[in-house]
């Protein structure tokens, strides 16, 4: 309407080239609305509409087909057959008590049909229902207005998949970022890459304060891969930054390949099944005036950068349930661990049920003189139940 609009010549009316115009919001508008138009219909048909998330994970494809079959083949389903006779009698009863027939009401489809009050002679009106008819309160599907809403949802979801597609390969996932690193740190990073078109860096919703990490969107899918490649692993303020593609899978953190060698090192020499945080002092001790500190890769604590370790494996204290201590995966001291743990589980006292421990904790707070007196209450009081 536009390119019509502006191809007029200069003396043609205002207010005609100003209709023939338009505006794309506008457009956009009446997109939006036809589309929701036809979901409508097709769910008031029993036809279920997948998701876009569900589309692109795959479980789902982009129109359920199979029931839209049993939608056209199915009367039952489909369509709703008007009690004629229903509504004879009971129009002829209330004539004859001299009641006034109520109004009929008639019953949209979608939107469409909402748009002109009176029907037209080339589109037929819905069918009319008297109020109260519970039969007649459920909605009609119109076999060829449900075709077009399936087709045209089908491609809108295809299209959507595509979009969806496209902007994800053009997209790269960043993490580790230093809280204290400002956007304009973050786009020099990348920036060599290529031309970056959007940055979005996730911040906590009460507080606003950064949450290390983020999405980046790059002109193209190239530009991506090379900031894969290229940007990966830089340090700022003290972090060694991550650049992945997007994926739903979660990202795994790694320790540098010189430090992972030292730690099974120190595991496999003396420290294995020992307190993990000997194996991080011994580590020190071995390397003067540096520090093993793991959220500079990424990782929680100390025990979180041990579990990426290939081979090795975190067992609890058996006494001190909060402290690790480091096995290689099926070694003679891992097994014999193991049968240590098995053995106290199987001597161990059954565990106290929640109320039993409120009621050893409040029985030790209790002096000796007065739980005689405890018991003797508790007595009667079961004997008065008995």
């Amino acid at each position: 309407a536009q390119r019509l609009a502006a191809s007029l010549p200069p003396g043609v009316d205002a207010e005609r080239k100003k209709r023939r115009a338009g505006t794309r919001e506008s457009a956009k508008r009446r997109k939006r609305q036809k589309r929701e138009n036809d979901i409508l219909c097709v769910k008031q048909a029993g036809i279920a509409v997948p998701s876009l998330s569900e589309v692109l994970k795959g479980s789902k494809g982009a129109i359920v087909i199979p029931s839209l079959k049993e939608a056209l083949t199915k009367p039952e389903a489909s369509e709703v057959k008007e009690p004629k006779a229903q509504l004879e009698e009971s129009a002829s009863a209330q004539l004859a008590q001299g009641e006034p027939l109520p109004v009929p009401v008639r019953q949209p489809v979608c939107y469409e049909d909402l748009e002109d009050d009176a029907p037209t002679p080339s589109a037929p009106s819905a069918p009319l229902r008297l109020a109260g008819d519970a039969e007649a309160d459920s909605p009609q599907v119109d076999h060829n207005r449900l075709a077009l809403a399936l087709n045209r949802l089908a491609k809108d979801s295809k299209r959507r998949a595509r979009v969806a597609e496209a902007a994800k390969a053009r997209s790269v996932f960043i993490t580790n970022l230093p809280f204290k690193a400002k956007e304009e740190e973050i786009r020099g990073w990348l920036e060599p890459a290529g031309d970056i078109k959007g940055l979005r860096l996730n911040r906590d919703k009460v507080t606003t304060k950064a949450l290390g990490y983020g999405h980046v969107q790059f002109a193209s899918p190239q530009a991506a891969e090379a900031a894969v490649k290229q940007c990966d692993k830089i340090e700022l303020h003290g972090r060694v930054m991550r650049v992945a593609p997007v994926s739903s899978e979660k990202f795994q953190f790694e320790l540098p390949n010189n430090i992972k060698e030292d730690l099974r090192a120190l595991i496999s020499e003396a420290y294995e099944g020992m307190n993990i945080s000997t194996i991080k002092d011994a580590w020190q001790c071995r390397h003067p005036g540096e520090k093993l500190n793991t959220t500079k890769w990424g990782f929680k604590n100390f025990s979180a950068a041990l579990r990426t370790l290939e081979g090795v494996q975190l067992e609890h204290h058996l006494d001190k349930t909060l402290t690790f201590l480091a096995f290689f995966q099926d070694s003679p001291a891992h097994r014999a661990f193991l049968e240590a743990k098995a053995k106290k589980m199987a001597a161990a006292p059954p565990e106290m049920t929640p109320g039993e421990v409120r009621r050893a904790a409040a029985e030790a707070d209790i002096p000796e003189s007065r739980k005689s007196k405890v018991a003797k209450v508790e007595t009667a009081a079961t004997g008065d139940s008995k």
